[in-house]
């Protein structure tokens, strides 16, 4: 990949949070490949679109509310994050605290709960450090030593690294509730 580090950001055209991202973003030397799918010019859309995920280090899955409403953007995502997993591509998914988004994510390697109220200056920083990993611009060991939690599941069992500090939060994968001990890194269900 040539030039500027980029992540695809896969989300709702009408995600409220979509300011926080951009900002975050802004003060980056990393690209965000935001698609929106109505304004895609070259046809076929999935090949567009294929070619955007091979070319980023990362995805970044937003939640939102009005994802929920949403068949044809949640077809989409699913698409994206399908892209991502066989791209082998880190995938983190973040989610608007307090709001319970019922939206499965099947592949997540990050997961990121953060306060979409503004001012929201310490959650641009908080994502702007995490982008800046991307790009070299900070320590990536704080990727390796979050927290790693898999969902105790037995039909689920997804393994994914914690980037906030809660106690309890939904499986982006199974959406059931988890209990975890941030000290034991157990996690039981609710």
């Amino acid at each position: 990949m040539a030039g500027r580090v980029q992540i695809f950001v896969s989300h709702s055209s009408r995600d409220p949070n979509r300011k926080l991202f951009s900002e975050a973003f802004a003060v980056t030397h990393v690209k965000a490949e935001v698609v929106e799918f109505e304004n895609i010019i070259t046809l076929p859309w999935w090949k567009t679109i294929k070619e955007k995920v091979a070319a980023s280090v990362a995805t970044f899955v937003l939640l939102s509310k009005p994802l929920e409403e949403l068949k044809h953007t949640q077809d989409w995502i699913d698409f994206e994050v399908g892209l991502s997993c066989a791209e082998d591509k880190q995938v983190w998914v973040f989610e608007p605290q307090g709001q319970e988004i019922r939206f499965l994510v099947p592949y997540c390697t990050y997961y990121c709960i953060y306060d979409p109220t503004e001012p929201y200056d310490a959650e641009v920083k908080r994502l702007k450090w995490y982008i800046d990993m991307y790009a070299g611009e900070t320590s990536s060991k704080t990727l390796w030593t979050a927290p790693s939690v898999t969902c105790p599941r037995d039909d689920c069992l997804l393994e994914f690294r914690v980037m906030s500090n809660v106690d309890t939060f939904r499986c982006p994968s199974c959406r059931k509730p988890l209990l975890w001990n941030r000290q034991t890194g157990q996690t039981d269900p609710v």
